[in-house]
C-alpha cells in the first residue's frame, strides 16, 4: 500500500495531485472475439516477433490470450511453452521476473489497436500450487508476470478439477486472483467434456461469481451441429446444462459464456484417445476430420451464441487458420458473421456515484464496481474511517477535509484529487 499525504497540513489552498493506474474495467458485454495465440507453434528464426499474430488477426478479435504460462507444484512459474526470447536471459526452471519479448511485442501491439491482452495460465500441478501452503505464492507470482508484461487479465485452463476438494482449491484461486488483479479479467476454461472417472458432480455455483467469462470448449464433447434443440447431445445448450445442472440456474449471466471453436480436428483414424495429433483446420478444411470446426461450424457458432445473448465466441487457436486475408479462413468468417449480428457491444458504463455524506463514526465502506465517484463536499472527523475499496472507475475528489484523527483510503483505477484538505495527525492513503 503506498501512502500517500499522511500526516502532513493542507489549509486553505487546494492540493493538485494525480494518480493514474492503467486498469481496464470488465463487464464483459456480446459479440466479443476471444482467440488463443501460441506462440511456439510459430518459428521466430524465420519470421520477426511482431509476425505472429499478425495485425490484421488481432484487428479482428477483441481479446487475446497469449500460450501461454505454467505452474509448478510448490507455487512457482514455468515458461516451457514460451519461445526462448527474453531480455535478461532465459529462466532456468522458474521464472524469476525476466521479459518474454514475444509477449511483450504481443500486448504492445494489442493495446495499440485497443484490444486487451491475457496470459494463459495451465499445467498440471494446480492441486499442489493452489494448496493452502503455496497459493499466496502463486498468485504473487501470477500477479508479478501480469505486471512485468503489462497483461490486461489470466486465463486459468486447469483441466480439471476431479473432485468437490479441487473445485473448492480452484474457486479459492479465482477469488484471490480477482483480489490481487483489481479491474483485470479473470477466466477460466472449461470443457464440455468430463474426464473419465469425473464423478457426477455439477460446477460449483460460487465459481460464477469469480469469473469475468468461462471459456466453454464445446469441440470437446461431439462435432458442432448448429440444433435449435436444446436437448440435442451436442447443442452448447445442451453441453452447458450438463455442466451446471439440468436446466442452467436462470440467474447466472449468460455474458459471461463463450463458446468454443476448434481450429483443428483430429486424425480420423488414429483419433485423439489413441494418441492422435491435432491437425490444422488449414490442412483438413477439405477433408471430414473429426471434432474441428469448418466454415459452416463456425458461422453456426456466432449466429447461434449471438442469438442466444452469450459473450462470445473463444478461438484455439489462431496458427492453425489460413492467413486472415484468405477466403478459407475460420477467423475471417467469425469476423464477418460477428459484425453482420451486430458486433462487439461494449459493455454499458456504470452509473457515476456522487458521494456527498460526511459519514459518523465509524467504519464506511463504498464501492461503485466499474463506475466512477465523485466525491464531493465531505468531512472526514475525528473517528471516522471512510474507504473507496475495489472500485475500477475514477474517482475524483473535490473539496474534501479529513480532520486529525480522521481516515481516507481510496482505492480506484485512477485517482484524480482536485482539492483535499489533510490536517495534521488524519491519515490519507491511495492504494
Amino acid at each position: 500500500m503506498k501512502k500517500i499525504c499522511s500526516l502532513r497540513f493542507f489549509r486553505k489552498f487546494a492540493v493538485v495531485l494525480a494518480f493514474s493506474f492503467l486498469t481496464y474495467s470488465y463487464c464483459l458485454p456480446q459479440g466479443g472475439v476471444i482467440a488463443y495465440a501460441t506462440g511456439q507453434r510459430f518459428d521466430f528464426n524465420l519470421n520477426p516477433l511482431d509476425a505472429f499474430p499478425c495485425d490484421v488477426q488481432l484487428g479482428m478479435l477483441t481479446h487475446v490470450i497469449a500460450m501461454g504460462i505454467g505452474c509448478n507444484a510448490g507455487g512457482t512459474l514455468h515458461t516451457l511453452n514460451l519461445p526462448a526470447f527474453w531480455h535478461g536471459g532465459i529462466p532456468d526452471i522458474d521464472w524469476n521476473g525476466q521479459t518474454n519479448r514475444w509477449l511483450e511485442s504481443l500486448v504492445n501491439r494489442a493495446h495499440n489497436l485497443n484490444k486487451k491482452a491475457i496470459i494463459c495460465v495451465g499445467g498440471d500441478y494446480f492441486v499442489s500450487a493452489t494448496n493452502s501452503a503455496n497459493l499466496d505464492i502463486f498468485v504473487a507470482n501470477v500477479k508479478r508476470f501480469v505486471d512485468v508484461h503489462g497483461f490486461d487479465g489470466v486465463n486459468i485452463n486447469w483441466e480439471y478439477p476431479a473432485n468437490e476438494s479441487q473445485w473448492n482449491q480452484c474457486v479459492n484461486l479465482l477469488n484471490a486472483l480477482k483480489t490481487a488483479l483489481k479491474c483485470k479479467h479473470i477466466s477460466m476454461s472449461l470443457s464440455s467434456r468430463r474426464p473419465n472417472g469425473y464423478p457426477n458432480l455439477s460446477i460449483p455455483q460460487n465459481i460464477w461469481s469469480a469469473v469475468d467469462a468461462i471459456f466453454f470448449m464445446t469441440y470437446d464433447n461431439a462435432d458442432w451441429t448448429p440444433h435449435s434443440n436444446a436437448n440435442s447431445s451436442n447443442s452448447v445448450v445442451y453441453d452447458w446444462a450438463f455442466w451446471w445442472g439440468n436446466p442452467p440456474p436462470i440467474h447466472l449471466d449468460k455474458s459471461k459464456l463463450f463458446v468454443g471453436s476448434a481450429f483443428f480436428g483430429w486424425d480420423p483414424v488414429v483419433g485423439e484417445e489413441n494418441g492422435g495429433s491435432k491437425i490444422p483446420y488449414k490442412e483438413y478444411w477439405i477433408f471430414p476430420f473429426s471434432r474441428g470446426d469448418n466454415m459452416g461450424d463456425a458461422i453456426s457458432k456466432v449466429s447461434v451464441n449471438y442469438d442466444r445473448e452469450h459473450g462470445g465466441i473463444m478461438i484455439y487457436e489462431l496458427s492453425f487458420d489460413f492467413d486472415p486475408n484468405n477466403a478459407n479462413s475460420l477467423l475471417n468468417a467469425i469476423s464477418t458473421t460477428n459484425n453482420n449480428k451486430g458486433g462487439y457491444i461494449q459493455p454499458c458504463a456504470a452509473p457515476t456515484l456522487t458521494y456527498t455524506t460526511s459519514p459518523g463514526p465509524g467504519v464506511t465502506t463504498v464501492n461503485n464496481g466499474c463506475g466512477n465517484i465523485v466525491i464531493q463536499n465531505v468531512i472526514v472527523n475525528n473517528g471516522v474511517t471512510l474507504n473507496f475499496i475495489n472500485n475500477c472507475g475514477i474517482i475524483t475528489v473535490n473539496n474534501v477535509t479529513v480532520f486529525s484523527g480522521g481516515k481516507l483510503m481510496l482505492d480506484g483505477g485512477e485517482v484524480i484529487i482536485n482539492e483535499i484538505d489533510v490536517r495534521l495527525g488524519a491519515d490519507f492513503e491511495i492504494r
